[in-house]
């Protein structure tokens, strides 16, 4: 059973980093969304440009699946810090 308990000094500076960074994560999501759109609607508006730019929403997809693994494993370590009050002794650093 974890123990419960005030969060110290380190635990909230380690899960402020934790918060900060999953942040920052979701606001880059958001700003990739709507780089998405942007290039989905250049393309529908000119054919044109659908040879450059298809390959982009690829990136965009493979950056978005990144930042997605990236913000699953921060959440699972903060959901981990909150079961234990971030006691350095049990959270994953």
């Amino acid at each position: 059973m974890a123990k419960r308990g005030r969060i110290g000094l380190t635990g909230e500076a380690r899960r402020d980093r934790i918060e900060d960074a999953l942040f920052g994560l979701v606001q880059a999501q958001d700003e990739l969304s709507v780089v998405d759109v942007r290039i989905r609607q250049a393309i529908r508006r000119s054919a044109v440009v659908n040879d450059t730019l298809a390959p982009a929403l690829d990136r965009i997809k493979n950056v978005d699946f990144i930042l997605e693994s990236s913000k699953n494993l921060l959440a699972r370590i903060w959901r981990h810090g909150q079961e234990n009050s971030w006691n350095e002794s049990n959270v994953e650093k």
